[in-house]
């Protein structure tokens, strides 16, 4: 009977719990329900291999208590493919305010809103989110001197939890050699230009396949693991090396013959090669070099050109332009690593708390490279503590650990960041590892090294001065 008791116990505990559970989750998603996207204005930028979607929506509440939050749907056929999600509250015609983003699992992405938005009140966010490898060549293969062509399909409407009252879509394309598309009018077509809408009331949910037959001479330039290892030593340098692994071309595949004779005489003109890459490199670089598994590289060249920075001014950058030892067709894939050392002043400073703050270009400054997964490897002076890292973005895992090397008493901590779907955005954003290090101690590797001196010539010394005949000296000189 007891038995029994105890168990109906259970079940009913196991029921409430279940019922508080749904009541919780129902009480979560109250407000954010109550949405209603009064206009959605979207662009799909195709121009490059980063599909790249910017929603601009007027969002309202018509719920009866104030919303913290929207959900950010993505379509189940490309959750695996988002490599980045921003969201902006835009304040005024000269201003925008970051805002929180965070996977909540499944395809939905929270936006948590500057503030709560009050009942009967409407926001303006520009929202913007980048897939990769959603364009597939077609054809699959090409041979030396065809174009490429890619097919991208998506959805006629903005895929959304909540309904819309009136949307536009804008595509973009890399040039105005448009092979088809899916129309749902009203749609119109301007070079490279592609118009959809406007549509009204469309309710959550909504999907029609959208498909899009497109030439895209653009590098679809790819790389399947990039390592970044950045060794600091506070005796002046810091020594940077990226090992690519592999290089690849993700354009349609190359079919045919290779004829080198075509490809000196028209190279400009082969719209699916990529003959050189292409980096910008941190002011200050030196002893650069470029090699592979076979050895140094020569075909490599370093220029300065001007670069429009991020508040719009322009500036001289280093730029590197490596040569393989043979061009990138569609599929082709290639191995080399690249380094170069920097002076310790152009890339560590000391905060104000004392600390020392390392920043560094988190990846490889390539605008052109889209970067399936990464690991970048900080190995830091002996005996650094109080180690923070402070990533541009969401990264995927974070560890530490001791490198142990010549002179070392305790080694050297090493931190690694892996990170995957990279964006040349993402890559090029600074990394910031801050770190309390006391120079006093970089005197025991020179002191050890006297040390060990000292007391090899002190032994060399004693040995030199010991007798270690048997006989007493004075017999050997009457012998």
């Amino acid at each position: 009977y007891l038995v029994a008791l105890t168990g109906i116990m259970i079940m009913r505990a196991a029921f409430l719990c279940s019922i508080l559970l749904f009541l919780s989750v129902v009480a979560c998603h109250a407000v954010s329900s109550s949405l209603v996207i009064e206009e959605c204005s979207r662009e799909i930028d195709l121009t490059s291999q980063f599909a790249t979607h910017r929603l601009t929506l007027v969002v309202r509440n018509d719920g009866t208590s104030d919303a913290a939050s929207m959900d950010m749907l993505i379509e189940r056929r490309f959750v695996d493919h988002v490599a980045s999600l921003t969201a902006q509250q835009v304040v005024n015609s000269d201003e925008a305010v970051d805002l929180s983003v965070e996977a909540a699992g499944d395809g939905v992405y929270r936006v948590a809103f500057n503030r709560p938005l009050a009942s009967a009140q409407s926001i303006e966010l520009d929202i913007e989110f980048v897939l990769l490898h959603v364009q597939t060549p077609l054809p699959a293969e090409i041979t030396q001197q065809e174009s490429q062509r890619f097919v991208y399909e998506g959805n006629h409407y903005v895929y959304s939890k909540y309904p819309i009252l009136t949307q536009t879509t804008e595509v973009r394309f890399a040039s105005s050699a448009i092979e088809d598309y899916t129309i749902l009018e009203p749609t119109s077509l301007k070079k490279e230009l592609l118009s959809y809408g406007p549509y009204e009331n469309i309710a959550p949910l909504t999907h029609s396949p959208m498909r899009l037959h497109y030439e895209s001479n653009t590098p679809f330039l790819g790389a399947t693991f990039v390592q970044k290892d950045i060794d600091v030593s506070h005796w002046g340098n810091v020594a940077v090396e990226v090992t690519y692994d592999h290089l690849i071309n993700n354009g349609p595949k190359f079919t045919g013959p290779f004829s080198r004779w075509v490809f000196m005489v028209a190279a400009n003109r082969i719209p699916s090669v990529i003959p050189t890459i292409a980096e910008y490199l941190p002011d200050g670089a030196h002893d650069i070099y470029y090699r592979d598994i076979i050895g140094n590289i020569s075909t490599s060249a370093l220029d300065r050109v001007p670069v429009e920075n991020l508040d719009g001014s322009t500036s001289k950058r280093t730029r590197m332009i490596m040569k393989p030892r043979f061009p990138l067709m569609g599929g082709w894939k290639t191995q080399f690593n690249m380094g170069y050392n920097l002076p310790l002043y152009t890339c560590v400073g000391k905060a104000q708390s004392g600390e020392f703050v390392l920043t560094l270009p988190f990846l490889v400054e390539n605008p052109e490279l889209a970067v399936d997964s990464a690991l970048v490897r900080v190995v830091l002076p002996e005996r650094a503590t109080n180690i923070q890292v402070h990533a541009p973005f969401a990264v995927d895992h974070i560890s530490y650990s001791t490198h142990v090397t010549y002179l070392d008493i305790v080694g050297r901590p090493v931190v690694e960041i892996r990170a995957s779907k990279l964006t040349p955005e993402e890559s090029m954003q600074l990394l910031q590892i801050s770190y309390s290090f006391n120079p006093i101690s970089m005197l025991a590797e020179p002191l050890m090294v006297i040390g060990g001196l000292l007391a090899f010539f002190y032994a060399v010394i004693i040995v030199r001065r010991l007798d270690l005949s048997i006989a007493p000296a004075s017999a050997l000189k009457n012998d």
